[in-house]
């Protein structure tokens, strides 16, 4: 796999892609983080094309972020400001790639795990699926409950507690969203080797549908 810098942010490209994977990072990281995690992660389907972007927003200091931050239980008006943006950068790699959103997967952690599962349940267009590590719910309804969720959380997360895992499969089920949810034991604010192959699993589950086949 070549890992290949753009101008805003990392790809792996593929050619005949099937699936487009993107992968956003958390608060203060940047596009390099979950582009490294790709070699890990051993999916049935080869062609997939991964891309991480950077963050819409500077950080001050270092990285970059989705929306700005100030507070888990504040912060939805922030996310939903930035939406636009963030939908032209995933819909800008989606025409490039040629593929329908149907064959958009959407892999966040901690921010970026709250903006895939907002993505995923506000966009009108069905996706693929989303895996959110670390993530939370922030919205307070789902106006898409097609698109399959996988979230994935230490039980020793103390920047996202693991009760943001809880209160988000109860309210995304009770939306009629297919959801499920796994809480690592003596896992902090990160993604281990255990995340790692439960969202590879998912993502194989996902494209062993026939209706993957094909854009």
């Amino acid at each position: 796999m070549k890992v290949s810098r753009t101008n805003i942010g990392h790809e792996i490209a593929c050619e005949d892609a099937e699936v487009l994977a993107v992968l956003l990072h958390g608060y203060g990281s940047s596009s390099e983080d979950l582009i490294s995690l790709v070699p890990y992660i051993s999916t049935t389907l080869q062609k997939i094309y991964w891309f991480a972007p950077n963050g819409v927003e500077q950080c001050e200091g270092f990285g970059y972020s989705w929306f700005h931050y100030v507070g888990l239980d504040s912060c939805f008006e922030e996310l939903c400001r930035n939406r636009r943006r963030i939908l032209d950068i995933i819909d800008t790699k989606r025409q490039s790639v040629n593929l329908k959103w149907s064959k958009v997967l959407l892999i966040g952690f901690s921010q970026g795990g709250m903006v895939a599962l907002d993505f995923v349940t506000s966009f009108s267009e069905n996706l693929l699926g989303a895996i959110s590590f670390s993530g939370a719910f922030l919205g307070r309804e789902v106006m898409n409950n097609k698109a399959p969720i996988c979230m994935i959380h230490g039980s020793d997360d103390n920047v996202v507690p693991v009760d943001y895992l809880v209160s988000a499969k109860k309210f995304l089920e009770d939306n009629g969203c297919d959801v499920s949810s796994h809480k690592l034991m003596h896992l902090a604010h990160s993604i281990d080797v255990r995340g790692i192959n439960l969202a590879t699993n998912f993502i194989n589950r996902l494209t062993e549908k026939e209706s993957i086949y094909g854009k």
